[in-house]
């Protein structure tokens, strides 16, 4: 069974410490900075480094609101006196602490170290003691099996009030995908993304735990994992044209669009600029062709083009919730998939023109990830309310969507070496890379 892990609890304000104005400041910041529901980015590595890093991350994040930087990490004339419960009625279904609360002041954090275990989904309510009158509710850590995989950090504040809290917490006995999935090991810290230059060859690149590029390639057995240097803040994203040629994008410290590529060797990072707020995705339609896509600072979809020199960046609108996915079934032909504000699937293509977004519909938990065997023929791919890999295909007509099973903690990834054949790649909870194939039917 899953069990919520709240490692620690850094109290930035005390209730009554600033206005509900600069609170809800700070949850609209950490929601739209978000990736998995309410909460951060994972951070990777020992227990104890990640969740310095993820107090830290949300420091950095809450620090700029305005109306609240000088009410940060100060103590209060009285401290909160704070408990966990489960329930939405106070001092009822109470976790933590042992006794009736813990006095806790801005500045100060807490290391329970509380594991609660759940199914699907948990709901922790923050509450402060109040011996004179009602107890006051002061805000809700809400966490389910997507957030499995590093440490995170969400926000616990209430407006009304007045405070700001960090909570650092993991997911962990959440499977691994199983059965029907092969493992293929390694250590990732981001979604995989596959690209294929040949029938029988597949070349896979992560980021590993040192941020760094990882690659590994099928030729008729997988190598080892090899270090292509970098320091990725996103997923990979890669594309071939043609027999012996690579090209890999992600995102930069600086939130750039990086670029390297293979061809009888690998180049030098290249920084191709932008302002990204998402992972790359890349597509090409012919040798000599690349087109990547972002979401920039405005969520909207942005396009870069490669053609015997770099294009300027365009924007193509929308309102994205996640990585952009590309894909080119022939020559002139594009389709781009991304997650919408109300969780569908959004499509929009080029043919002579951009068409508008139409929403494809599903419940997405994850970016899309798209792959074509022949023209007239797209397989979409994403991860469920369930986290398990759905799959929808294109051809004189939209399929209804079907469960592929597995339990995923990332981004899927695919491709398509020939007409019949597909490969999807995840990350499991163990965060090894794990590997499943269409060739008639789906295997393993």
């Amino acid at each position: 069974m899953p069990e919520l892990v709240i490692h620690a609890i850094d109290c930035k304000v005390v209730s009554t410490g600033v206005d509900a104005g600069a609170v809800q400041a700070v949850v609209d910041a950490v929601k739209k900075a978000a990736d998995v529901g309410a909460g951060s980015a994972a951070f990777f590595g020992p227990t104890g480094a990640a969740v310095g890093a993820a107090l830290q991350a949300a420091k950095g994040l809450v620090s700029i609101v305005p109306g609240l930087i000088g009410a940060l990490d100060v103590p209060g004339n009285y401290p909160d006196e704070l408990y966990l419960s489960l329930s939405n009625q106070e001092r009822k279904a109470k976790i933590w602490p042992p006794g009736k609360y813990y006095g806790i002041n801005g500045g100060q954090i807490v290391r329970p170290n509380l594991r609660v275990p759940f199914a699907d989904v948990v709901d922790v309510n923050f509450w402060e003691y109040d011996t004179g009158s009602g107890d006051d509710f002061l805000g809700r850590l809400t966490v389910d099996k997507s957030h499995a995989g590093g440490v995170r950090y969400q926000i616990v504040a209430m407006p009304s009030e007045g405070n700001v809290y960090v909570v650092a917490y993991s997911i962990e006995g959440v499977p691994s995908p199983a059965g029907s999935w092969e493992s293929l090991g390694g250590y990732l810290t981001s979604g995989p993304d596959v690209c294929s230059w040949a029938p029988g060859r597949l070349d896979v690149f992560v980021r590993g735990g040192d941020d760094a590029l990882y690659h590994k390639y099928f030729e008729n057995s997988w190598s080892d994992w090899g270090s292509l240097g970098g320091v990725l803040t996103s997923d990979p994203s890669a594309v071939s044209w043609g027999n012996g040629r690579i090209d890999v994008f992600a995102r930069g410290g600086d939130n750039a669009l990086y670029h390297k590529y293979f061809e009888n060797g690998w180049s030098d990072w290249e920084s191709l600029g932008g302002y990204l707020t998402s992972g790359p995705d890349v597509c090409s339609w012919a040798p000599g062709r690349l087109d990547v896509f972002v979401r920039g600072e405005d969520s909207a979809l942005y396009h870069k083009y490669f053609e015997n020199g770099w294009s300027d960046w365009e924007s193509l609108g929308g309102v994205l919730t996640s990585d952009p996915s590309a894909v080119s079934w022939g020559n002139g032909r594009i389709d781009v998939f991304a997650r919408g504000g109300d969780n569908t699937l959004y499509h929009k293509y080029f043919e002579n023109g951009w068409s508008d977004w139409e929403s494809l519909g599903g419940v997405l938990t994850s970016s899309p990830d798209a792959s074509s065997w022949a023209p007239g023929r797209l397989d979409i791919f994403v991860r469920g309310g369930d986290n398990a890999l759905y799959h929808k295909y294109f051809e004189n007509g939209w399929s209804d969507w079907g469960s592929l099973g597995g339990v995923l903690t990332s981004d899927p990834a695919a491709v398509s070496w020939s007409a019949g054949r597909i490969d999807v790649f995840a990350r499991g909870g163990d965060y090894a890379l794990y590997h499943k194939w269409f060739e008639g039917r789906w295997l393993p």
